[in-house]
């Protein structure tokens, strides 16, 4: 039921990420949310059990999905920080935000790989992990849990509140949750893993619904905003 749910939240994120194709030259200070859900919708994949491991098969290695949804989750929340850093008048946090998304992607890629994984070690949460390994774990994750705290201050901060703000700080939040249970499963899988691996799909759901919902209300605006003037 969780799979079922987690992969129509990617057909759903995927297809307005289409749609919103059509606003791509009429509203170009948009663009970004457009890639930003393209983003989520292809780190999304790399997570969905069945097609990860279709993907590790393909490439003879138990850990390339995993490293693949790190890198593209961690490039989609910082660049989703940066559009909304940007849209409600942060410009210098937004060029940070912007900054730490290639930054932190080739810190990923380096530490994946130097670390020794396996594929019961998906992700970098479980018993043994090599100390690089240990590294990409607490660096993704810290990465993940400091832009979704930044987003979520940033969107409560806004005014006047919108529906769009309502969708993304719902976003923000799920998306600090799962944070901080994959930093506590990075450093106690002991205590935290099968918490982690338990709301992990339900929360990436709720992030991609929501993020889907922000991206659609905005391009409803954007249509009537050109229908209006057209008029």
């Amino acid at each position: 039921m969780t799979d079922g749910l987690f992969g129509l939240a990617i057909v759903v994120t995927a297809l307005t990420a289409l749609a919103r194709l059509s606003v791509w030259r009429t509203a170009p200070q948009t663009r970004l949310l457009t890639v930003i859900l393209a983003l989520l919708a292809a780190a999304a994949v790399f997570a969905h059990d069945r097609l990860s491991d279709a993907l590790d098969a393909h490439f003879d290695d138990p850990g390339w999905s995993g490293m693949g949804y790190d890198v593209l989750l961690l490039t989609a929340v910082c660049l989703l920080c940066a559009y909304l850093a940007r849209i409600w008048g942060h410009p210098r946090l937004a060029r940070g935000a912007a900054l730490a998304a290639p930054v932190l992607a080739a810190l990923l890629i380096i530490t994946y790989a130097l670390a020794e994984h396996h594929g019961e070690h998906r992700h970098y949460i479980g018993e043994e992990l090599s100390p690089t390994a240990t590294v990409h774990g607490l660096l993704v994750s810290s990465a993940l849990l400091l832009a979704n705290l930044v987003m979520a201050v940033t969107v409560a901060a806004a005014r006047p509140p919108t529906r769009t703000q309502l969708w993304f700080g719902v976003a923000a939040l799920a998306g600090l949750v799962v944070a901080t249970l994959r930093l506590s499963a990075t450093i106690d899988p002991g205590r935290f893993s099968d918490a982690f691996w338990d709301l992990r799909y339900p929360l990436d759901t709720v992030v991609l619904l929501a993020v889907s919902a922000a991206g659609i209300d905005n391009l409803l605006r954007k249509r009537r905003s050109q229908a209006a003037s057209n008029s």
